[in-house]
């Protein structure tokens, strides 16, 4: 180690050493950046640069929903990784920026503001997810895994009972609840997390066409500026509307009004209509309307995610 790495200081040598001495993991990840020699155009600064984004090796695994915050607001994406982040290995970085995971600020100017909802995410699987659809170059990527992952789960949404700490949820509550553990795999705030339950939560050939990338006005074709951004995809999902003759038989095609995104997240708002023509109008929207009213449902659910 000396003989190498003797040139930092004694903190960081120490670190280095202790990251050795953890177990493979780590070296197996970084060595083909880090320890790439055969690479002649690298200069010494560079690797200098790749030691200093190397994890601490005195880190904890959990840093904290505040900390995590402040090292977004340090704009520190690049120091990430499964030592000291909530995020794990999401962002695990040997040296190099990470150019989709941790893009210029210049190129992606809500990244942070992602991320920092990224950090509200207590569920490890969530926050990692979290984590590849806060870059908007990597949304595209997301799409099709998140669309694989919602139709397989959505059976389930009814009957995979909520932890502990939320009893009592059963029918539309715990499908809706199910269904916002799923959509909080997305940097989106509590309540636009709702919205696109409400209205997709029960429906799954309304989300299917929306998320068609055979359909020409799908939210999940990659040509399309509806998913230059994880909030774009957000409103257009909102926007979406099935034509009725499409719908088929005894499914809604309920719509929803969503205005634009911008600034530190998506943010979409409107309210929803029922199916139009005469197809039936069976969605959970529409069912938790007629019981409870809007202003209770938001206030049910609202409560269940926190």
């Amino acid at each position: 180690m000396s003989q190498v790495w003797g040139w930092v200081a004694p903190e960081k040598f120490y670190s280095l050493e202790n990251l050795f001495n953890s177990g493979t993991m780590w070296y197996e990840y970084a060595v083909s950046t880090l320890f790439d020699f055969s690479d002649t155009t690298r200069t010494f600064d560079e690797y200098n640069e790749m030691l200093t984004n190397q994890p601490q090796g005195f880190g904890s695994n959990w840093i904290g929903v505040a900390n995590c915050k402040i090292q977004v607001g340090l704009n520190e994406c690049s120091k990430f990784n499964q030592y000291n982040s909530l995020f794990k290995n999401s962002l695990f970085n040997a040296g190099e920026l990470t150019t989709l995971l941790c893009p210029l600020a210049t190129e992606d100017a809500d990244h942070q503001s992602y991320l920092d909802l990224c950090c509200e995410r207590c569920d490890i699987a969530q926050a990692k997810e979290c984590v590849l659809w806060a870059a908007k170059a990597n949304v595209v990527n997301q799409i099709p895994i998140f669309k694989a992952s919602f139709e397989n789960g959505f059976a389930a949404f009814e009957t995979t009972s909520a932890p502990a700490s939320k009893t009592g949820l059963e029918g539309d509550e715990l499908t809706l609840y199910n269904c916002a553990m799923k959509f909080e795999e997305m940097p989106l705030h509590d309540m636009e997390v709702i919205k696109i339950c409400l209205k997709y939560g029960e429906n799954l050939t309304l989300f299917q066409a929306a998320t068609d990338p055979a359909a020409e006005d799908s939210c999940a074709l990659v040509t399309s500026t509806n998913v230059a951004s994880v909030g774009a995809f957000y409103t257009c999902m909102m926007d979406f509307e099935m034509d009725a003759s499409s719908a088929g038989s005894g499914s809604s095609s309920g719509t929803a009004a969503s205005g634009s995104s911008s600034g530190t997240a998506a943010s979409g708002s409107g309210t929803a209509a029922s199916g139009s023509g005469s197809t039936a109008d069976c969605s959970c929207y529409a069912n938790l309307l007629k019981t409870f009213g809007t202003s209770l449902v938001m206030a049910i659910l609202l409560n269940f995610l926190n």
